[in-house]
């Protein structure tokens, strides 16, 4: 499981709330997180000594 989140270091947080508009975002970090997180899932599916049955109880 992945999960990412922020802190309000960068910009105030304002998820689900009037204040949450668009120039909260910060693009750059977002592009960043995406690419790690691709990576990430890339390094994982190309994982050989994964074995799917043994994580996931697959029968």
């Amino acid at each position: 499981m992945f999960h990412v989140s922020t802190t309000d270091r960068v910009n105030p947080l304002y998820y689900h709330d009037p204040r949450d508009v668009p120039e909260n975002l910060t693009p750059d970090i977002m592009r960043d997180v995406s690419a790690l997180l691709f990576l990430g899932v890339i390094d994982l599916a190309n994982d050989e000594s994964l074995v799917p049955e043994e994580m996931f109880l697959i029968q």
